[in-house]
């Protein structure tokens, strides 16, 4: 159970890792109060290792990572005489502490608790290091010999200061005899591309100090430190640190083929269009071929995509890097020949964000950082969103506000949503109709001599916006679309009449924004809404427009109730409608109603007749049946009583020769029965139900 709890989730696993410690702490309470106690495994122990890494710095842990002198080892360097009794146990992070009490438990070190130890603070040797927040993983490090040397050279650069000390842990390593190489490349490669943080500001020379007058450390951030100042602190290097590419070429020189993690890396970072494309030539072998697939363009004649979810993302943001965005892409880059794509991939720079596109719809990935690259690139390009995608992003706001609202976020996450998704929403408003206006100005649109007329969306687009602003509360977004709405009200009204029920939806949209204003959009979250001043400056800009009135508000109450409906059911009209219970026909048992006979199952039986309506659910035209299931409706059952009436007179005037003709009996009322095998009369409802008829007369015995 710890283990599972431990997994890493694909996005922000570090943040996560608060609501997995709550988890953690859960299981080993209820283990603590078993009697006996529940025994906690080497999986146990290394599971809450691995969260405890996750996590910042306490108070303690910050303490004594500011005693770390500036030279390499960091060892412990005295401010003042209260620091001499701060020994190895003061300095014991959490994620160490856990690993003695695994030691104490009986269990032997094995090479991943070395490398969680590194990643803790304290190199094997128990010369210190720098507690950085990593991710390791209970499953990725093998305890079989010589499996993990790899993994603890790439754990002492990562918990480096500066550019130079790591080059000194690499150049280390290049002197053992470890074999495996990918992760420490991919380490190396890590600390020369991290940008060098200025820490000038500080006032400071040393390291020691956080970066730029903040509480942050090293350790607690990718990037790196500057070198000391004082060249007594330097380390001594064999040779000079090189640039990110220099150390690249390098490591091509050394003929070493990256693959899986590296890979991607470099495919993410390499500054040169040149050297991302000869390095995916290079590895078109690994994952099984996959990448000769992507180059060729056969991925899309298979069942699915042979790659990982984070290369294919590393893909996708290395085509977008390169790619240039200048139209609408049209899909017809699926009929490419092999020969042609690999072309265009290599020359034609709008080719790239087009395949791109291409692999995020053939291959639907549900890797949402691979959808992440593309939208970046798109804003990066300046492409403004249409109507359809401002409604999908008024409605993303509007339901984050109500989950911010009823406490489902975490209360800083609430506060981002509610404090940046107003701008948000009134910057993308203005850019989708060409408001002439900036959105902060206060001046009123349209009335410049030299005004272009606004694009304007559709009514479901307005009440869309008016929704979210309203859920987000913001009382002067929806004033100035207000304004906007009724400067443009004759283009509006145009807009609106073009469409079969925009007009019903523009009034919608008035009705949604006196409810916003007055704090009842949502049932379930009523507030005390806008100040009385602008809700009255906002009913008389709309009652100032000939043809329009402010709401009543009993449309407001009606509306808020089938808001209601729909936040319970979606907003599909057909899932409100399955919602409903099926009003089907109830019969009576009065005396006093007519008896019309109804055929079921070739029988003759006599049932009230019903006072009966068409119902909203099902629609007029049903669905076929089972006979034994169809339901007989107003006008069917009137035609079966005249046929029945009739079918009576009939047999009175035949007699006995009615009797020789269908073969049947003659009850004491005066009508006739019909055994199962015999048809019943054609005259006598005929088996006619909703959806069967031949006619309103239909054939006559």
């Amino acid at each position: 159970m710890l283990s599972l709890i431990s997994l890493f989730i694909p996005e922000n696993p570090v943040i996560a890792g608060i609501y997995q410690e709550e988890a953690q702490f859960i299981v080993l309470q209820f283990m603590a109060s078993r009697e006996p106690a529940l025994t906690v495994t080497r999986h146990g122990f290394r599971a809450v290792t691995s969260n405890q890494l996750t996590h910042a710095k306490t108070t303690k842990e910050k303490e004594w990572a500011m005693l770390k002198g500036p030279s390499w080892p960091p060892w412990k360097e005295n401010r003042h005489a209260m620091d001499e009794d701060k020994d190895y146990m003061f300095a014991a992070s959490r994620a160490s502490r856990i690993l003695h009490r695994l030691v104490e438990a009986g269990y032997a070190r094995r090479r991943w608790e070395g490398v969680a130890e590194v990643y803790a603070g304290w190199d094997t040797d128990l010369s210190p290091t720098v507690q950085v927040r990593a991710l390791l993983s209970p499953k990725r490090i093998s305890d079989n010999s010589g499996s993990s040397g790899n993994s603890t050279w790439a754990a002492r650069i990562r918990t480096t200061r500066t550019r130079r000390e790591a080059w000194a842990c690499f150049l280390a390593y290049e002197e053992s005899d470890t074999e495996d190489w990918a992760e420490v490349y991919l380490a190396m490669f890590e600390k020369l591309h991290h940008k060098e943080v200025d820490i000038s500001e500080s006032g400071a020379g040393d390291v020691r100090v956080g970066f730029s007058g903040t509480d942050l450390l090293p350790g607690d951030m990718k990037e790196v430190f500057p070198d000391p100042k004082s060249p007594l602190h330097l380390v001594h290097l064999s040779e000079p640190v090189p640039s990110y590419t220099n150390f690249y070429h390098r490591m091509m020189r050394k003929r070493l083929r990256p693959d899986t993690r590296l890979l991607a890396f470099l495919l993410d970072t390499l500054p040169e269009f040149s050297d991302c494309l000869k390095l995916l030539k290079g590895s078109q072998d690994n994952f099984n071929g996959g990448i000769r697939m992507l180059l060729r363009g056969t991925i899309f004649h298979g069942s699915g995509s042979p790659l990982p979810d984070y290369f294919m993302a590393s893909f996708i943001r290395f085509l977008c890097r390169f790619g240039r965005f200048t139209h609408l892409t049209t899909g017809a880059t699926t009929r490419l020949s092999t020969k042609a794509r690999a072309l265009r991939l290599e020359t034609d720079r709008t080719y790239l964000t087009e395949y791109a596109h291409e692999l995020l719809v053939h291959l639907r990935l549900s890797y949402r950082p691979a959808w992440t690259a593309y939208m970046q690139k798109m804003d990066e390009c300046d492409v403004d969103v249409d109507g359809n995608q401002f409604q999908l992003l008024c409605a993303t706001a509007r339901y984050a506000a109500q989950a911010a609202y009823k406490a489902k976020f975490t209360p800083d996450f609430a506060r981002h949503v509610l404090s940046t998704a107003p701008s948000l929403l009134r910057t993308n408003f203005h850019n989708l109709v060409g408001a002439n206006i900036d959105p902060s100005s206060t001046a009123l649109p349209g009335s410049g001599t030299d005004a272009l007329p606004p694009h304007v969306p559709s009514p479901s687009v307005l009440q869309a916006y008016v929704r979210a602003l309203g859920m987000l509360r913001d009382y002067e977004g929806l004033y100035s679309f207000s304004s906007w709405l009724t400067t443009y009200h004759r283009e509006v009204t145009i807009r609106a009449a073009a469409e079969h029920s925009g007009q019903r939806i523009l009034y919608r949209t008035l009705v949604a924004l006196r409810a916003a204003l007055e704090g009842t959009l949502d049932s379930k979250i009523v507030h005390q809404g806008a100040p009385q001043e602008i809700t009255e400056l906002v009913k008389a800009q709309v009652e100032g427009v000939e043809g329009w009135e402010w709401p009543p508000r009993e449309h407001v109450d009606t509306a808020q109730r089938r808001d209601g409906r729909d936040h319970e059911y979606g907003n599909s009209p057909h899932l409100r409608a399955l919602s409903r219970k099926p009003q089907f026909p109830q019969y009576t048992r009065d005396e006093k109603t007519p008896s019309v006979p109804c055929i079921y199952d070739a029988k003759v039986h006599h049932r009230p007749q019903p006072h009966l309506r068409i119902p909203d659910y099902p629609p007029r035209r049903a669905p076929i049946q089972p006979i034994h299931m169809r339901i007989p409706i107003v006008g069917v059952q009137q035609r079966d009583q005249r046929r029945a009436v009739r079918g009576r007179e009939e047999r009175r005037r035949l007699g006995p020769v009615w009797d020789h003709k269908f073969g049947g009996e003659t009850h004491e009322d005066g009508e006739a029965a019909f055994d199962e095998e015999d048809p019943a009369p054609a005259g006598v409802g005929g088996g006619v139900y909703a959806g069967e008829g031949e006619g309103e007369e239909g054939a006559e015995g």
